[in-house]
């Protein structure tokens, strides 16, 4: 999982959307973004549920969650991928791996913003260490939208930073 980063606070919150320069988009129900920001609206869509799939370890749970959360024809592609995945199926069998080779650890969405159509997400993989210590690790995802469904996503270990 690469090199394990502390996350002071903030990872048993829901996920605000990060506006950039004030500005908010148009989701479907019609609020904008900054409106949801400054009235404390939180935003749970495809990108949270997915990741909040690679906790559940009922395999039929975690297809299911994935199956609602992704395009049939996604591509996914991580430093920890041979090649890029092609396909639901595909990317609901190398999730199953976090679950088994890292029992008990969570994925969850701590940040994110979107520009041109493309959103910018980190991710806070944390779970008990070996030494039975709680243990973070970021990971930032780039990922576009087929309408609500994800298409396209590329991951990196770290931030960045």
């Amino acid at each position: 999982m690469g090199s394990s980063r502390s996350v002071a606070g903030g990872l048993g919150e829901k996920t605000k959307l990060t506006l950039l320069n004030g500005v908010g988009i148009t989701p479907r129900n019609g609020t904008t973004t900054n409106q949801r920001a400054k009235s404390g609206g939180y935003m749970v869509d495809s990108i949270s549920n997915f990741f909040e799939a690679w906790a559940i370890a009922n395999a039929e749970l975690r297809e299911e969650k994935i199956k609602g959360a992704v395009a049939a024809d996604v591509q996914y592609v991580d430093p920890r991928t041979p090649e890029t995945l092609h396909g639901m199926l595909a990317v609901n069998d190398y999730v199953s791996m976090f679950g088994a080779y890292a029992p008990g650890w969570s994925a969850k969405v701590i940040k994110r913003d979107i520009v041109g159509g493309v959103y910018r997400v980190t991710v806070a993989f944390s779970g008990a260490g070996v030494d039975g210590s709680v243990q973070t690790q970021l990971g930032q995802y780039f990922v576009e939208k087929d309408g609500e469904l994800i298409s396209r996503m590329v991951g990196f270990v770290g931030t960045g930073d």
